[in-house]
């Protein structure tokens, strides 16, 4: 893992974190595998804030972020994601939530790993080269064209997890947690997802995108994981908290 410099942690090249409290109904930092379970608020947000750092700096590091007029397709993907932005923000303020919840920066990762996810609390959302390549070899094994809204719905999914500040990362849960909190963080999971799934509607509404297209993206994660849509959404739709550490979908 890189060092981080504080010089980093303050001029960060993503967007800082701005939610300033702990969603009381979210489970996400308590299930933190590096830090004591009683820690203060405040002290689990600098643990946060280290990690995300040092994540942010490794992809950099190992595969670099791809500029938006790198090719016509990374033109088109930063368009995709200014346009369901707006629609993010709209459904934000709609239920009153303050800028804090607001989509802010496009990373685009130089990487064939099959990805998409934002960091618990953070607003930035992060692609990975691999998913979008994925997404094309899908629509083309089912003879369909890969359009605006299919990738726009990838992004929206992101986006709903910044306005809940859920974003979570799957098994494995911390140890030191019992069956029955276990049972919880699993359920607030798969209730995150379908949540997410829900609000992707709303935004990509709000973008003037069909939602129809979300259907394709759920086929495609049971396809890629070999397992039903539900069990996909459940354990392998990829959305990263770095207080869990678990692989890709496709190792």
């Amino acid at each position: 893992m890189l060092a981080v410099s504080r010089s980093a942690l303050q001029s960060p090249d993503y967007t800082p974190r701005r939610t300033k409290t702990v969603n009381q109904d979210s489970p996400v930092l308590k299930n933190c595998q590096t830090a004591p379970p009683d820690l203060p608020d405040h002290l689990l947000f600098q643990a946060l804030d280290f990690q995300v750092a040092q994540a942010h700096a490794q992809l950099k590091a190992t595969h670099g972020f791809l500029p938006k007029d790198h090719c016509e397709g990374t033109q088109l993907a930063f368009k995709i994601f200014e346009a369901v932005k707006a629609g993010a923000i709209k459904i934000a303020q709609q239920r009153g939530l303050s800028a804090d919840y607001h989509p802010e920066k496009f990373h685009l990762i130089d990487s064939s790993e099959v990805n998409a996810f934002v960091f618990a609390y953070y607003s930035d959302v992060y692609l990975e080269r691999g998913m979008l390549g994925a997404l094309a070899r899908y629509c083309r094994h089912k003879g369909v064209e890969l359009t605006e809204e299919l990738i726009g719905s990838v992004i929206a999914h992101e986006m709903a997890h910044i306005l809940q500040s859920s974003a979570t990362r799957g098994l494995p849960i911390a140890d030191r947690l019992s069956p029955d909190e276990r049972v919880r963080v699993i359920a607030f999971k798969r209730n995150a997802e379908i949540d997410a799934d829900r609000t992707a509607l709303l935004i990509l509404d709000a973008a003037g995108y069909s939602g129809s297209e979300l259907v394709k993206v759920l086929e495609f994660l049971k396809e890629i994981t070999q397992y039903s849509t539900v069990q996909a959404v459940a354990l392998y739709h990829p959305h990263p908290c770095l207080l869990y550490t678990s692989p890709s979908p496709r190792d």
